[in-house]
């Protein structure tokens, strides 16, 4: 298994991996590069959040959830959410 695929330290991150890592680890690896001072951390990847969906054989449910949102509608988005995180936090891996 290639960790580098699912984890990543901070000082590998960078402004252009925002869409593997997220803005905000992007940013950390920023200002490491810039010499500033950030606490020690790491990122965990969108590849990683693939897999685990796609092992939990969540990624068609949650497109099924999301897809029956009605736009505006806040409080069915709320409920949805909720749905998502509970079949993550039950998931198998």
């Amino acid at each position: 298994m290639d960790v580098q695929k699912y984890v990543l330290p901070f000082e590998a991150c960078d402004r252009e991996m925002v869409n593997r890592v997220g803005g905000k680890c992007a940013s950390l690896g920023e200002l490491l590069k810039a010499q500033i001072p950030v606490p020690p951390g790491f990122a965990i990847t969108t590849d990683a959040y693939t897999e685990f969906l796609n092992e939990n054989d969540l990624s068609e449910k949650v497109l099924q959830r999301v897809s029956s949102l009605q736009p505006g509608n806040t409080d069915q988005a709320e409920e949805a959410s909720q749905d998502i995180r509970r079949w993550i936090e039950l998931g198998n891996i």
